[in-house]
């Protein structure tokens, strides 16, 4: 028997009705938030990855050629064809231009709980504007993404790079040196991150104080107390340091109060500056994190003259678990009827009242396999229907249908023109 291949999945019905749920849920809150959807192609030319994120991730791409030999790509995520779609396309377009998507993305890596090598990514992309109270909406945006699905037991942390690299660049740390520290940062590797600091020629009170700042976390409501301390041990941050508060004053104004300040975000690429975030959910462990983000630049790549750009991105396989792990249900698709054809003009009649009962929205299904009456009952109640329908050589003789509803077992007989009445009434 052929097999599904490895780091992908099947879904059941309950899954994807639990999915779509969640999939409405986020389209409704981007659209709440004036945001657009866009699409982009599945594959890209590796080149537009590979300028992005560099060498380092091409083992973890699907690289395959066409039959023009070209290089092409399974998309590992979405900012950059987003990106690229602007650059090309888009950028005529008023400004700020608030996109978001929803699309499946590939990577070549170690299949683990939460991760699969084909997985869904709901994003947005802020283009045009880095204003405060702008950062802070899209920040407030992807918050809202996982509150409106329900789930409580969450944490937003948000730090600011240019603060850290405000210091290391007064500490005369080069720029290639300062990439290598934020991948540690990233990683959460203080061992090496103090050895890279010592090894540059800072002294231990340099080293202890970096260290503390990006271990240090604390509530938004703190940060006017923190302020003062952090400008009289850092004084070279005072500019990014007051936009940072400028951000996190709008946060509380969108009525994120719960915001943890986390320096030791780095999000590890190079390609982000400013403000950084991401969201946690405990209970998931090890892959907690179902949603990250930042200001981000691109010029390089597109040669967008400075456009401003921020952004974020969920994990959508992730959030699902955590949706689960939480106890949190979707309704059932139940049927709400379920017609059983107890002769072939039976059937005819059924085909006739289906279409009807259909185009006013009902959900109904239709016997199309000529089970016997109690394998019918059956299955219908298996569907969790709520009313059957039977139609048999009594019920064409005198023009009527026989409903049963289900979870009573009561029976009435009603005349078929009168039908679509008769349920819009009680459904």
């Amino acid at each position: 028997m052929i097999q599904r291949p490895r780091g992908t999945r099947d879904f059941t019905p309950a899954e994807m009705a639990l999915r779509r749920v969640i999939e409405g849920t986020l389209f409704s809150t981007a659209t709440g938030f004036g945001y657009q959807e866009v699409a982009t192609p599945t594959f890209e030319h590796a080149e537009l990855f590979l300028k992005k994120s560099g060498a380092s991730i091409i083992e973890q791409m699907y690289i395959f050629k066409d039959k023009s030999d070209r290089e092409l790509v399974l998309r590992p995520e979405l900012t950059a064809p987003v990106i690229r779609f602007y650059a090309n396309d888009l950028y005529k377009q008023p400004k700020p231009l608030k996109l978001f998507y929803f699309g499946n993305c590939y990577r070549y890596e170690r299949p683990q709980k939460g991760r699969f090598r084909e997985f869904w990514q709901f994003g947005a992309e802020l283009i045009g504007t880095n204003n405060a109270e702008g950062i802070a909406e899209l920040v407030a945006f992807a918050y809202s993404c996982i509150a409106n699905i329900k789930l409580k037991a969450f944490e937003l942390r948000i730090g600011y790079l240019e603060i850290l690299k405000d210091i290391l660049t007064s500490w005369n740390i080069p720029i290639e040196n300062q990439s290598n520290l934020m991948i540690l940062i990233d990683k959460g590797d203080l061992d090496s991150l103090r050895a890279e600091l010592e090894s540059s020629g800072l002294d231990d009170l340099q080293v202890e104080n970096f260290t503390e700042l990006i271990m240090d976390k604390f509530k938004a409501i703190e940060f006017n107390d923190r302020y003062k301390q952090l400008l009289e041990r850092f004084p070279m941050i005072s500019n990014n340091l007051e936009r940072f508060k400028n951000i996190i004053e709008f946060l509380d104004t969108f009525g994120l109060h719960d915001v943890t300040i986390d320096m030791g975000i780095a999000r590890g690429l190079d390609y982000y500056t400013g403000m950084v975030f991401e969201i946690d959910v405990p209970k998931l462990g090890a892959e907690k994190q179902v949603c990250g983000g930042g200001e981000y630049s691109l010029d390089e790549l597109f040669n967008l003259r400075d456009v401003a750009c921020s952004g974020f991105a969920i994990g959508f396989d992730r959030l699902t678990l955590a949706y689960e792990i939480a106890g949190l249900k979707v309704p059932e698709n139940i049927l709400d009827i379920y017609i059983v054809p107890l002769t072939t003009l039976g059937l005819e009649k059924g085909i006739e009242i289906s279409s009807r009962l259909r185009s006013c929205g009902f959900k109904v299904d239709l016997d199309v396999k000529r089970r016997n009456m109690s394998k019918n009952l059956k299955y219908a109640s298996s569907r969790g229907a709520r009313f059957v329908i039977f139609l048999g050589e009594d019920e064409l003789n005198h023009g009527t249908a026989t409903i049963r509803e289900m979870e009573s077992g009561e029976q009435v007989k009603i005349k078929f023109d009168k039908l679509t009445e008769h349920f819009q009434k009680i459904l």
